[in-house]
């Protein structure tokens, strides 16, 4: 009888043991069957980063162009203050979109993959309360912010003019002489006429118009071709933190929250690549130099994207060096919204309350966005 039984529970269990690998065969071969799928999101994610990449840059470029045109149509001499304020509103709207992307969007994304990371022991924990997802996040605001002091005081380093000297709202500016607005301030020339000067690119625009002072003796050219390449190398520099936020783009792994980054990042690039476009027009820059400096703006955040793309492409989605670019990435945004916009417009002549409501404009925006797209 006890053998009798013994059979039943081996038969059962056999039969159990069969369902189950029956099971794990169906499994494995729905989810070979699922691979094409998930091929075709990994390519529609590429095709989405390429066309933000392409979008970016030649938008980018269009508006930094722009004013060449404008100008032949419309006297670009003088801004006056209700156009300061546009332009202030539409930096602070761009920044209340990149408050939410990196505190509801990215931050909590960062935080997910180090607690994954954590749990698979690929990284260990710190312990001691510490959360490292924030660490990395906090890195990348310091980085930003000492490349770009140290940007700065190499470029300072080099002349002793007052003129080449940052005017920003927290520091050095003064109200009775110049308004500062992000990257842009309105500064006064000996003839008496008022100009769009960029705070963040004045060196670039100051070495142009010494450019134009110079005689035409071969060691004067020479001297005009060093500074224009200068102020090249400005552009470039003083975007370095461009390069992270494309970044933040390439390294997403769902093509909505490509699209949202994507969005965040061009409603401030866009206008800021207006603003340079305006700045370099109004200080007499030549067309050519225009059409170069605005170019090289213009493809700093691509490169990021494409950078992403290939640590993406390469790498698993869970690497330590795509999750911690990724943080890294959201801390410059965090950089760029407390230094590019909220801290420089809170100087300006403007009430402040009007920056405000537009950059709970922005923030209130992508929460709609948000809520809108879960139906």
């Amino acid at each position: 009888m006890a053998s009798i039984e013994l059979e039943i529970g081996q038969v059962d269990f056999f039969e159990t043991g069969g369902l189950f690998a029956a099971a794990s065969f169906l499994k494995m071969d729905s989810v070979t069957k699922n691979s094409p799928t998930q091929e075709s999101e990994n390519n529609d994610l590429l095709v989405v980063k390429i066309i933000a990449m392409s979008v970016l840059s030649i938008a980018c470029f269009l508006l930094g162009v722009l004013p060449m045109k404008l100008t032949k149509i419309i006297s670009i001499k003088s801004v006056d203050g209700d156009k300061n304020l546009i332009i202030s509103l539409l930096l602070c709207f761009g920044g209340g979109v990149l408050l939410f992307t990196t505190f509801i969007h990215l931050q909590p994304e960062v935080r997910e993959s180090f607690e994954s990371l954590e749990r698979k022991r690929i990284i260990p924990e710190i312990g001691y309360g510490i959360p490292l997802a924030e660490i990395v996040f906090c890195f990348g605001f310091f980085f930003v912010y000492l490349i770009e002091e140290t940007v700065h005081l190499l470029l300072d380093r080099k002349t002793h003019d007052d003129s080449l000297h940052r005017s920003l709202s927290v520091r050095r500016c003064s109200s009775k002489t110049e308004l500062s607005i992000p990257r842009v301030n309105l500064t006064k020339f000996d003839d008496g006429t008022i100009s769009y000067i960029s705070t963040s690119n004045k060196e670039l625009l100051n070495s142009q118009s010494n450019v134009e002072k110079q005689s035409h003796s071969h060691n004067h050219m020479d001297e005009s071709l060093k500074n224009s390449f200068g102020g090249f190398l400005a552009v470039l520099a003083l975007s370095f933190h461009a390069v992270f936020e494309g970044l933040a783009v390439g390294l997403e792994g769902s093509v909505k929250k490509v699209w949202y980054l994507f969005a965040a990042v061009a409603t401030h690039k866009l206008v800021i690549g207006f603003c340079v476009g305006v700045e370099l027009v109004t200080s007499k820059t030549r067309g050519l130099l225009i059409l170069l400096y605005i170019g090289t703006f213009a493809i700093v955040t691509p490169i990021g994207i494409g950078i992403g793309i290939l640590l993406s492409g390469k790498q698993q989605s869970e690497d330590v060096t795509s999750v911690v670019l990724q943080g890294m990435a959201a801390g410059t945004l965090l950089y760029v919204v407390f230094f590019e916009v909220l801290a420089r417009e809170r100087g300006n002549s403007h009430s402040g309350i009007w920056q405000l409501l537009a950059i709970l404009c922005g923030f209130s925006v992508m929460i709609l966005l948000q809520f809108l797209s879960e139906y």
